[in-house]
């Protein structure tokens, strides 16, 4: 049997879902953000919609716990942790997943004058070493859409889940203290 109502249930589920709801609104924002060269750009976090497509919640009960994840599933599952806390320096990134980024965003490429060039497999090459050796020195700054995400869902839900928690200890309690009374452990 387990010490938690329905009511706590559907507060956490809620919880839940309002985090991967909030979560790919901020994906899919423009917002502003630091580069790792201390540049402010502007743009989506998300160039193709996998990342924001894959979101899910799952909620998992046992006896005396809930289990929430809020997480990325498929191929967003490999870099989703990357694009919310960032990347330290001293790693490069595998050139072929950012050629392969390069082409789906349509990054336009300039060369040493900074007037842009026709994108050839050549200039994609060279863009992406170039983006992996600047990850390598300065890392990449994480964009916590996530975190946001949870802080905006928990300051929505914060009320229900402790109304619905408090009301399963006082349910819990008051099952423990009648079957004290019934075993008549409780003399004082």
């Amino acid at each position: 049997m387990s010490i938690f109502t329905e009511d706590s249930k559907k507060a956490i589920e809620a919880y839940g879902a309002d985090t991967v709801k909030f979560a790919k609104i901020n994906i899919g924002a423009k917002r502003r953000y630091k580069r790792s060269s201390g540049r402010t750009t502007s743009g989506r976090i998300d160039s193709t919609g996998t990342l924001r497509n894959s979101l899910q919640y799952k909620l998992k009960e046992s006896k005396n716990s809930f289990v929430l994840t809020v997480g990325a599933t498929g191929s967003a599952a490999k870099y989703a942790d990357v694009v919310e806390s960032g990347r330290r320096k001293g790693k490069y990134i595998p050139i072929a997943d950012l050629t392969q980024w390069i082409k789906k965003k349509r990054i336009k490429i300039k060369n040493k004058d900074g007037r842009f060039v026709k994108q050839t497999e050549s200039a994609i090459y060279w863009m992406a070493k170039s983006i992996s050796k600047n990850a390598k020195e300065n890392g990449i700054p994480g964009k916590n859409y996530l975190k946001d995400a949870s802080e905006q869902a928990y300051a929505k839900h914060k009320a229900n889940i402790t109304e619905a928690l408090f009301r399963d200890v006082e349910q819990a309690t008051g099952h423990i203290i009648r079957q004290l009374e019934k075993t008549g452990l409780n003399s004082r």
